[in-house]
């Protein structure tokens, strides 16, 4: 993402020792520890947090775009790396010229003010296309994600009515699964969207990886999460592992607050949070092969996939 003389691309220096695991973690307050810190730093255009040089990831890079006040605007360029953004805040005018020359206007984009008011809206634009964005009611706060593309398509905004919800898992691990650039949208890999956790509840479950090429179950996806609670000081629990036979095997668990980001590379993973509070993670896949689900239970607790058929089924 280029962006032009109006605001300077504000870089955020990481710089980690090797750890054990395949995940990286990014917290505020200027301390490192396992790999983490915390970004809720709110800096007027755009800040670039990850990338490949700060992470381990290979195709996804994450960056926030943030204008403060009404009729701000900053226009942006693709490049040859294709963009979804996740509106958490704001509403916009948006104007994209493609590689072609085609000009696509949409009036107003954005329909929240903070990410628990409901379903997001989302923006794909395709490679090698400028864009603007005009601020119409501010503050405009978004997460602005991009992979490598050969891609050329046109680009789309989801509104929240287009925006897939569901809810998935029963009892203590069910949550709503929102699906905004999937297989509804055209795109090269970028696969965007954000669960909404109950108080207390589990997400991710059973624990799931997507690491290896197993078709058609699995497929090698990449990801990255972004966290936030309704309540500052809300918390949750991650725990990443491989098997124990597994190449470099690990099995680490990491305490997650208000603004943290982690990466996954490889390993299953699943997230608890704690009684009282609410939590809303944005969640990006990117991969050779796209396709949202394509993803292998942990066998050890595949089971609970079967229990879920039996508890819905004694309800109905």
């Amino acid at each position: 993402m280029q962006a032009d003389e109006q605001f300077i691309e504000e870089e955020i220096p990481m710089r980690f020792p090797k750890a054990s695991s395949e995940a990286s973690f990014f917290r505020n307050g200027g301390r490192f520890m396992n790999k983490q810190r915390n970004y809720k730093a709110r800096v007027e255009g755009y800040t670039r947090i990850v990338d490949s040089s700060n992470s381990d990831l290979s195709y996804i890079e994450l960056g926030r775009l943030y204008l403060e006040k009404e009729g701000k605007v900053y226009n942006g360029f693709t490049t040859d790396r294709e963009v979804g953004i996740n509106i958490l805040s704001g509403i916009v005018k948006l104007e994209v010229t493609t590689a072609a020359g085609e000009v696509y206007r949409f009036e107003r984009v954005g329909n929240r003010m903070n990410v628990f008011e409901g379903a997001p809206e989302m923006i794909y634009i395709p490679i090698n296309s400028k864009y603007t964005f005009t601020v119409l009611k501010g503050p405009f706060d978004a997460a602005v994600y991009s992979a490598p593309s050969s891609l050329d398509c046109i680009p789309r905004v989801v509104s929240c009515g287009e925006v897939e919800s569901k809810k998935t898992g029963v009892l203590n691990w069910s949550r709503i699964v929102r699906q905004g650039i999937g297989d509804s949208v055209e795109a090269h890999r970028l696969i965007l969207g954000e669960t909404l956790n109950p108080s207390g509840n589990w997400s991710g479950y059973p624990p799931h990886k997507h690491d290896e090429y197993y078709p058609p179950f699995e497929k090698p996806s990449e990801e990255i999460y972004w966290f936030h609670f309704d309540r500052p000081e809300g918390f949750a629990f991650l725990r990443l592992y491989t098997n124990e036979d597994a190449k470099d095997p690990f099995d680490e668990t990491y305490l997650l607050k208000d603004g943290d980001i982690v990466t996954i590379k490889r390993g299953y993973h699943c997230i608890a949070v704690a009684p009282g509070y609410r939590m809303l993670y944005l969640f990006c896949l990117a991969g050779d092969f796209r396709g949202y689900g394509a993803w292998r239970d942990d066998p050890k607790h595949a089971w609970i996939r079967g229990a879920e058929t039996i508890i819905k089924g004694d309800r109905e």
